[in-house]
């Protein structure tokens, strides 16, 4: 199986790409499953995740911009609402998951995964949001 936001990114980037899967088990570190695009879309599946799971996105322009790694490596490790996190290249995934197995474990809950599990639960009923109409 391959969930709905995990199949729209890898449609949008042609199979370009790696997405980072998180296991939550309670009380321990979290562990990290990194899948190319590519090997899914071959595969027909990935990783077991939840059907509805938002995907968050980590761009390569990350690697200029320390702080905002060490937060999206940060949410990898302890956001309990990210379950998926796809980065643009696997040299970017690699370097999140390697960031993130230094952090202690310590979650959190964010709005961040949150907000892309509704996107993906409503779907286009989301779009009109914030529009004044």
């Amino acid at each position: 199986m391959i969930t709905p936001s995990v199949a729209e990114l890898i449609d949008l980037f042609d199979a370009e790409g790696a997405f980072i899967f998180v296991e939550r088990c309670d009380g321990q570190k979290p562990r990290f499953h990194v899948e190319k695009a590519s090997t899914i879309l071959e595969a027909g599946g990935h990783f077991p995740t939840r059907a509805d799971a938002g995907t968050l996105i980590a761009p390569d322009l990350l690697f200029d911009m320390p702080a905002m790694l060490a937060d999206m490596a940060r949410s990898l490790a302890n956001d309990i609402n990210v379950a998926i996190i796809f980065a643009y290249t696997e040299d970017l995934a690699a370097c999140l998951v390697s960031e993130a197995m230094k952090l202690e474990n310590a979650p959190f809950v964010s709005g961040r995964g949150r907000v892309m599990d509704l996107i993906m639960r409503n779907g286009a009923s989301t779009s009109g949001a914030g529009s004044g109409t």
